[in-house]
């Protein structure tokens, strides 16, 4: 398997990621590992920026092992209500071909941006679409 995950939470937010390697699992491993790593001594990123930055540093940290492979990344940070009969805060990031479904217990889709996309089973049609 060349997959690899990181389910990390904490009383307010969660962090749950799946990271599809290819080449191998060396890369999924490591990704999975350094995400668990930088939550528990940095805590919940707190702006887009600071996902986009842990993303390219650890991409350059892996780059610079010279270690085979590479991963596809999608992952959610679940921020919960700081109310009562408050609403989750969502925040998806998808990092290659890898997609989120927001789904409902019913099994339907919550319609939204991209999920026609994510529907697809042809790589072909996602890249014209995208």
């Amino acid at each position: 398997m060349e997959d690899a995950h990181v389910i990390y939470a904490e009383d307010s937010w969660g962090f749950f990621g799946i990271f599809d390697g290819h080449g191998g699992s060396e890369c999924s491993q490591f990704i999975a590992r350094r995400i668990d790593e930088e939550l528990r001594t940095s805590g919940m990123p707190a702006t887009n920026e600071a996902i986009t930055d842990m993303a390219f540093r650890l991409d350059n940290e892996f780059l610079n092992s010279n270690r085979p492979g590479g991963s596809c990344a999608t992952f959610v940070i679940a921020q919960a209500p700081t109310r009562p009969g408050g609403s989750y805060h969502l925040r998806v990031g998808n990092l290659g071909d890898s997609r989120v479904l927001l789904g409902r217990a019913d099994g339907s889709i919550f319609p939204g941006p991209g999920t026609d996309l994510a529907l697809t089973t042809d790589p072909c049609q996602l890249k014209i679409h995208t």
